[in-house]
């Protein structure tokens, strides 16, 4: 979105990215800094550090109790770039991608670039819950893959978990791929995250994408994982060799250490979230005309802003004007996404009130 910015009083708050806290864990950093004297500068092996592995085995077992075979994951350089390269393996004969709407806006750059198209399961304003018959109605023989986010970018909206087994039984009737974009794993106020798969057995026509970016406040890294069947997982390592080849050593080493001192890092991190979360609610909801229901999990504040008699888009770019960053509900798609814009609470608590306060007096005032 270009526009001129004029900001007012302190620095321009930019509300549009969905970033991390500013500093890594403490823990995470002594683990670097011990590893740095170590080395650690050559490529990895092309499925990943063994002791990331291990840890990510780990997690999974105790945290979740979902034994994951080694073959099953690969380490990747973020969770978009698990994604681009599973749509590079499943689209390379082109197809359809069904994706439930509002949703994460560079899925369309990303089905673009691997030679699919994107098809969208229109959810409104995205809070009607997702339904296998609003995907069946669109589904043909060109339908290859299918993308669930849960919680969901922009609303933290959850999917219901028997509705997402029911999906991706259908789904694998039908012979269409099933991608679980699980990023926000600790961001969740209202119910534990749980992964839809139980067994590593059940890792047949789907895989789960996953982030240290915004649990572990990694963003910079660029590290995440991805679990799937050894066969598609050969096959994206094929791809990733004509690409970066191995995630970023030190990156790795820095998911290690994450994954080492998570329950201590992320109770920190949701202590950080769930009070950003509620000065966002308490700041934006005072906004006269602006409607913004909590979310129940990621990490964005989608607020309804139709009532002021603004589109979205508009909002957004009264709010530049006054040095606020928000992002026009518009880019996510949806029907009704056209009334909403979306922020970001991530970064803290801190300049919430004031980014609130400047739009209010720049509206109403």
């Amino acid at each position: 979105m270009s526009m001129n910015v004029h900001t007012v009083g302190d620095a321009f708050i930019d509300l549009s990215l969905g970033d991390c806290p500013a500093e890594a864990h403490p823990l995470i950093n002594e683990g670097i800094a011990k590893d740095l004297e170590k080395g650690f500068s050559n490529y990895s092996p092309f499925r990943g550090d063994p002791e990331l592995t291990d840890a990510i085995l780990e997690a999974f077992q105790t945290d979740h109790g979902l034994a994951i075979d080694r073959d099953q994951v690969l380490v990747t350089a973020s969770s978009s770039h698990a994604m681009w390269m599973l749509l590079t393996v499943l689209l390379r004969h082109g197809g359809d991608v069904l994706v439930p709407v509002p949703c994460y806006p560079p899925y369309r750059q990303q089905v673009a670039l691997c030679g699919g198209t994107l098809r969208e399961i229109d959810l409104g304003d995205g809070y009607a819950p997702l339904t296998w018959a609003d995907i069946e109605i669109l589904i043909s023989e060109r339908t290859r893959v299918l993308i669930l986010n849960s919680p969901c970018n922009p609303t933290g909206s959850f999917i219901d978990e028997q509705v997402m087994r029911e999906i991706l039984e259908e789904c694998r009737r039908r012979d269409v791929f099933v991608i679980f974009d699980d990023c926000y794993q600790v961001a969740c106020y209202e119910k534990a995250y749980r992964p839809v798969l139980r067994t590593s057995d059940e890792f047949v026509g789907c895989a789960i994408l996953t982030s240290f970016s915004k649990d572990y406040g990694l963003a910079g890294w660029r590290v995440g994982h991805m679990i799937a069947d050894p066969k598609i997982l050969d096959r994206c390592v094929q791809v990733n060799e004509a690409n970066i080849f191995t995630a970023p050593s030190m990156s790795q080493r820095a998911a290690l250490h994450a994954l080492t001192h998570r329950c201590e890092i992320r109770a920190d991190v949701s202590a950080h979230l769930r009070d950003a979360r509620a000065r966002a609610v308490a700041s934006f909801g005072a906004i006269p005309g602006w409607s913004c229901r909590p979310p129940a999990g990621a990490i964005y504040l989608w607020c309804d802003v139709s009532s002021t008699g603004m589109s979205g888009p508009q909002a957004a770019r009264r709010a530049c004007e006054v040095g606020v960053g928000l992002q026009p509900g518009s880019i996510f798609g949806g029907s009704r996404a056209y009334d909403y814009v979306r922020l970001s609470f991530s970064g803290g608590a801190g300049r919430l009130t004031e980014a609130a306060e400047r739009i209010r007096a720049a509206c109403w005032d």
